[in-house]
C-alpha cells in the first residue's frame, strides 16, 4: 500500500496519511513521535478538522438533503469538530497536569489526541444507505 501512496502524494500527505494509519493501530512509537514534533501541529488539527468534515457529509448525505445542505453541514462539521475538540484537550491538559501532576505541554497533547481521531473519518460511510433490517431477515418466521 506504502509503495503506491508514495508516488502519487506530496510528503506532508503521505507522511500525514502514514501518521494516521499507526495512531488508528496504536503505534506506540509514532504517538510519542507526535508528543516531541511540533512539525505535526498542523496536520493533527487537520486530522481534527477532517474527522469533522466527515461527519458532517456523512450525517447530511444520510439524510438526503440538497447540496446547499450538504455544504452547509460539512462546514458545521468542521467548525463543531475543532470546537468540541479544542474542549475535550484543554479539559483533559487541565485534567491531567492540575490534578494527576502529569507533565506535558498543550500542543505535546494535542497532536496525538488529534491524530487519534482518525478513525472518525469512517462516518463518511453512514450515508451509504442501508436498510434497518437485512433483506434476508425479511424472510425469517417465527412460528410458535
Amino acid at each position: 500500500m506504502h509503495s503506491q501512496l508514495d508516488h502519487e502524494l506530496p510528503g506532508i500527505i503521505r507522511t500525514m496519511l502514514r501518521r494516521m494509519w499507526k495512531v488508528a493501530r496504536f503505534d506506540r512509537e509514532t504517538i510519542q513521535d507526535l508528543k516531541s514534533d511540533p512539525t505535526a501541529t498542523p496536520q493533527a488539527v487537520a486530522v481534527a478538522a477532517l474527522a469533522g468534515l466527515s461527519y458532517g457529509l456523512g450525517f447530511s448525505l444520510f439524510l438526503g438533503t440538497t447540496i446547499d445542505s450538504v455544504l452547509l453541514a460539512a462546514g458545521a462539521g468542521i467548525v463543531a469538530g475543532l470546537l468540541i475538540g479544542f474542549a475535550w484537550l484543554s479539559l483533559t491538559f487541565v485534567i491531567g497536569t492540575r490534578l494527576f501532576r502529569g507533565v506535558t505541554s498543550y500542543w505535546g497533547l494535542a497532536r496525538p489526541f488529534f491524530f487519534a481521531w482518525s478513525p472518525g473519518l469512517l462516518f463518511l460511510f453512514m450515508s451509504i444507505p442501508t436498510p434497518p433490517i437485512p433483506t434476508w431477515l425479511g424472510g425469517l418466521r417465527v412460528h410458535g
